[in-house]
């Protein structure tokens, strides 16, 4: 299968290029960073090979850019088989000048800033004709950004899928740090107190029945699940596309498994989420 689409995007340092391309990469876009247009062919040629479908690259600003090989960006090897769009962004100079202050990144360009700028716009005025869209970006938000070139791209401005992981670890290993919510499930009962129940982990459905079926579980997850909701909803209409909820017990092997278990379950099959589960310390003890 060949690649279907090859989007290209330029434009003035600061006017958002990062941002455009992380929404892309974030809709599945194969993306390659401040790629020389003079390798764009051999790059080309090994992602057709690798049958790598949307592929999303970034001319970064360069001083002594190849304006005739931006002029050939639509004629490139096999770019007859493909599905290509240039996008071009830009934003006032004074808007360059207020991000450059904020964010205190050096210019591509050598000189002061306002030098810099000058030679950035200059040069943009050969290349910005090469490209079939042009976004001007002063007044856009990132989330607004975002939206404009997922629409330009897909057909419709996608809101990409929020990865949610749900984590079980126990805090007698440490507590697991990777998280952005952290949760201790040790006020739950406890099956390790059960002779029966103590062999086994969440993952047996003896232990996950007798953990989430208590009256102490369902009157913590009704506190519980209206809160995740609500920050796993604003998460993703942030923008954002990977969160982490963690559970800790004792040991990592009952309460934690199970809560995580439930919630994985719970979420897997609703819309905007994507759903994986990682018990940590499970298999400490066992075997």
């Amino acid at each position: 299968m060949s690649t279907s689409q090859l989007v290209f995007i330029a434009g003035l340092a600061g006017a958002g290029k990062t941002t455009a391309a992380e929404a892309l990469e974030d809709a599945g876009y194969y993306r390659v960073d401040n790629m020389p247009v003079l390798l764009l062919p051999d790059l080309l040629r090994h992602l057709q090979e690798r049958q790598v479908e949307r592929i999303c690259v970034v001319l970064g600003s360069q001083p002594d850019i190849d304006l005739m090989a931006i002029a050939r960006l639509g004629s490139l090897p096999g770019a007859e088989r493909l599905d290509v769009r240039r996008i071009f962004l830009q934003a006032t100079a004074e808007e360059i000048q207020r991000r450059f202050t904020v964010t205190r990144r050096a210019h591509p360009f050598r000189g002061t800033l306002e030098e810099a700028l000058k030679q950035d716009i200059h040069q943009a005025e050969s290349l910005v004709e090469h490209f079939d869209i042009c976004i001007d970006t002063t007044d856009l938000n990132v989330h607004q950004l975002r939206a404009r070139v997922l629409e330009i791209c897909t057909g419709r401005p996608t809101q990409p899928l929020l990865h949610l992981q749900f984590v079980s670890f126990g805090f007698s290993y440490g507590i697991y740090r990777g998280a952005d919510l952290v949760q201790d499930v040790r006020f739950l009962p406890n099956p390790h107190f059960d002779p029966e129940l103590r062999p086994l982990t969440g993952m047996d459905d003896r232990v996950f029945q007798a953990v989430v079926e208590r009256v102490e579980t369902r009157e913590f997850l009704d506190c519980l699940l209206p809160l995740l909701e609500h920050v796993f909803q604003a998460s993703w209409r942030e923008g954002k596309t990977y969160l982490t909820c963690a559970f800790g017990c004792t040991g990592g092997r009952h309460r934690s498994v199970s809560l995580a278990r439930l919630l994985a379950q719970r979420y897997s099959d609703m819309e905007n989420y994507h759903v994986s589960v990682y018990h940590r310390d499970r298999l400490l003890q066992e075997g």
